[in-house]
């Protein structure tokens, strides 16, 4: 078994590619407006424009420098309410990704959120993320539709990402 460890290590390390799971928290209360009600344009989900840094950290973890990236793909995004309430106060929802050097587009969105519904498990669009987590800069941006709710309501969104990157970063920090 000792000598298996550091063949399956050099195996690993001519396999080239390795991917890395990165998740994201963020939270945010959309306050109520009571009886009158109101129209809403807009979540701000403080925490998401982290994801750069929390990438930068967990290919650290690895042993992997940013520049080893070579596809970054969004593989889930989820809204919900910690408290069971329902979303439907949300007719449609999409988050952007954008920084300043490269173009803003869309990432995930839901056309229809369905009355009832505590957490809904937004479509994702085939981006790849790359360039925007290495980019000196990124901001994710949502638009959002819909009345606002009657009493305040608090909304968590869970991110996840696959990064894959080569493993000769991690490799070369294994065999140090």
């Amino acid at each position: 078994m000792r000598h298996a460890l550091p063949l399956l290590l050099a195996l690993a390390c001519t396999a080239g590619l390795i991917v890395i799971r990165v998740d994201q928290e963020a939270s945010t209360v959309v306050e109520g407006s009571g009886v009158i009600g109101g129209l809403l344009t807009t979540l701000e989900l403080g925490g998401l424009d982290d994801l750069s840094l929390s990438v930068e950290q967990e290919l650290a973890n690895q042993g992997v420098e940013p520049g080893d990236i070579t596809e970054a793909r969004l593989v889930e995004l989820t809204l919900s309410t910690p408290d069971g309430e329902d979303l439907s106060f949300l007719t449609s929802v999409s988050f952007t990704i954008s920084s300043p050097d490269l173009e803003t587009v869309r990432i995930a969105h839901a056309d229809e959120l369905p009355p009832g519904q505590a957490s809904v498990t937004l479509t994702l669009d085939d981006v790849d993320l790359t360039p925007y987590l290495v980019a000196d800069s990124m901001s994710i941006g949502t638009d959002a539709e819909g009345q606002l709710p009657e009493d305040d309501t608090t909304i968590d969104a869970f991110i996840a990402l696959d990064v894959t990157a080569t493993a000769q970063g991690a490799c070369n920090a294994a065999n140090r």
